[in-house]
C-alpha cells in the first residue's frame, strides 16, 4: 500500500529537502514513515464511505442529545469551542494534522498540519478521548495493548492542558463547566 516512500540511503531522494526545509515538510517526512501513522491511515482506508461521513463531536454529546441541543450547550451554558469532524480529520487529531494524508505523498501535495493543541483545555468522556494527547499509546492499557475503551465514571472528569500555553484562560473556560 505505500511503495512510494524514498529510500533512507538515497541522498537524491531526499534533495528537495535543501530547499523546502521549514518545520512542516521535516514533521511529514518523519511522520509519513511512522508505523503508527501507518496503521491509522491503514485503518482509515479500510473504513466504507458512510463510516467516513460519520460525525464526530468535540466535546462529546451526551447520550440521546441532539446536535442542536449539543451546540447549544457547548456554545451557550460552556461557553467552549466546539467542532463537528468527519472520520478522517477526527483521526487526524492524533497526528495534528488537517485530515490522514497518503502516506506517499510529498508535503507539497496537499499535506497540512493543524493549528497546534486546538480545542486544548478539553473535557474527556471516555479514554479513547485521551488517546491523542500520550505519545506511545501502546505502552498503557492491559498487557500494553492500549486503553480499556470505557466511560469515565460520572462522578468524575478528566481535563487535559495544553502545557506550552498559558494556564489561565485555559483555567477559564475548563471553570465555565463548574459553573
Amino acid at each position: 500500500m505505500f511503495d512510494k516512500r524514498p529510500c533512507w540511503a538515497e541522498e537524491e531522494e531526499y534533495a528537495h529537502l535543501k530547499t523546502e526545509a521549514n518545520l512542516h515538510v521535516w514533521a511529514w517526512e518523519f511522520l509519513r514513515r511512522d508505523s503508527l501513522y501507518h496503521s491509522d491511515y491503514a485503518d482509515f482506508c479500510s473504513r466504507s464511505p458512510k463510516e467516513k461521513e460519520r460525525r464526530y463531536y468535540d466535546p462529546p454529546r451526551k447520550k440521546d442529545e441532539t446536535e442542536q441541543a449539543w451546540k447549544h450547550r457547548c456554545g451557550v451554558e460552556l461557553d467552549v469551542p466546539f467542532k463537528i469532524f468527519n472520520l478522517g480529520r477526527y483521526m487526524a487529531r492524533r497526528w495534528m494534522l488537517e485530515d490522514m494524508y497518503d502516506p506517499n505523498l510529498d508535503y507539497g501535495e496537499g499535506v497540512r498540519f493543524c493549528t497546534v493543541n486546538e480545542g486544548v483545555p478539553k473535557i474527556v468522556e471516555t479514554l479513547s478521548d485521551c488517546e491523542p494527547f500520550f505519545d506511545h499509546v501502546e505502552d498503557y492499557g492491559e498487557n500494553g495493548v492500549g486503553f480499556e475503551y470505557e466511560k469515565i465514571n460520572e462522578n468524575f472528569m478528566v481535563v487535559v492542558y495544553d502545557l506550552t500555553r498559558g494556564y489561565g484562560p485555559q483555567q477559564d473556560i475548563a471553570k465555565t463547566v463548574f459553573e
